[in-house]
């Protein structure tokens, strides 16, 4: 039921109904199953009536990239495997870390600008993460195995993780590992139970790509009574990286930048009430 619920929050397809990969290799099945994300290459996606439309892989705007350079503020360290780290100059904590998800198919570098503005206002490292075929359900294995291998890097032993849309649910599916001390999601609903973490959960006014109500259905089955819930005014679904537009999203009212800003801000204001409570 996992793929289930994290395609149709993105979506993909309706539950259940997953075309079956035709291609001679046969590696692709559920939400995988997707030309653009497939990782061999055949021709059995051109002329499957079943492929989905409006699901291209998204890039990020070339303006995300300048966040990739580091400066008398911001160490930005590239790691093995393609993953990022910003870490401040001046930490708020000397345990806690963040880790970022990306959205499904979405290049993860477009959250390069998210990820170090949250880092410089809360005074945190920021892991931002590379997924298995851009999906971020797909890797829970080296999801894992990078918060473990790079905590000695960022030198924390607490991560809060996050991410955007898939990235957000999936984050929520991992709640369960020890080193997960809080849980945010970006345009996203849990697929699991938070309710013995903090939560916070930021959404977009505009934001037509996740379900209004599937989001109420997850609040009354995993949210905890105490999650923070800041609605953008003015923002949508592609606003939550540099990238886009986003096939059904709706509108932005408010610039990228200002979108940016705002979510920046509401995630590192709460991040840093953690820290300081303990």
């Amino acid at each position: 039921m996992l793929m289930d619920e994290l395609a149709a929050q993105v979506g993909f397809f309706s539950p259940g109904e997953y075309p079956t990969c035709a291609s001679a290799a046969g590696v692709c099945s559920s939400s995988a199953r997707i030309a653009s994300a497939c990782p061999v290459t055949c021709d059995a996606c051109a002329t499957d009536p079943n492929k989905p439309s409006g699901l291209d892989r998204q890039e990020p705007f070339d303006s995300a990239k300048l966040a990739l350079v580091s400066d008398e503020t911001m160490s930005v360290v590239e790691l093995p495997g393609g993953h990022v780290l910003f870490v401040p100059t001046t930490r708020a904590s000397d345990r806690h870390g963040v880790a970022y998800l990306p959205g499904a198919l979405i290049n993860h570098l477009a959250y390069a600008p998210l990820c170090r503005e949250i880092a410089r206002l809360s005074k945190l490292p920021v892991l931002l993460l590379r997924v298995t075929m851009r999906l971020a359900i797909l890797g829970k294995s080296s999801i894992t195995s990078a918060l473990k291998t790079h905590a000695a890097t960022a030198q924390v032993t607490s991560w809060m993780l996050g991410g955007h849309s898939m990235g957000g649910a999936a984050a929520s599916s991992l709640v369960d590992l020890p080193s997960i001390s809080a849980i945010f999601l970006h345009g996203a609903y849990a697929i699991a139970s938070l309710k013995k973490l903090p939560v916070l959960q930021v959404l977009a006014e505009h934001d037509a790509v996740i379900d209004a109500n599937e989001i109420e259905k997850a609040k009354a089955l995993y949210m905890p009574t105490g999650a923070v819930v800041h609605v953008i005014a003015g923002g949508n679904h592609a606003g939550f990286g540099f990238y886009g537009p986003q096939s059904g999203d709706g509108e932005r009212t408010i610039s990228l930048a200002e979108q940016q800003l705002q979510v920046a801000r509401t995630t590192a204001d709460w991040l840093r009430t953690l820290v300081y409570v303990e």
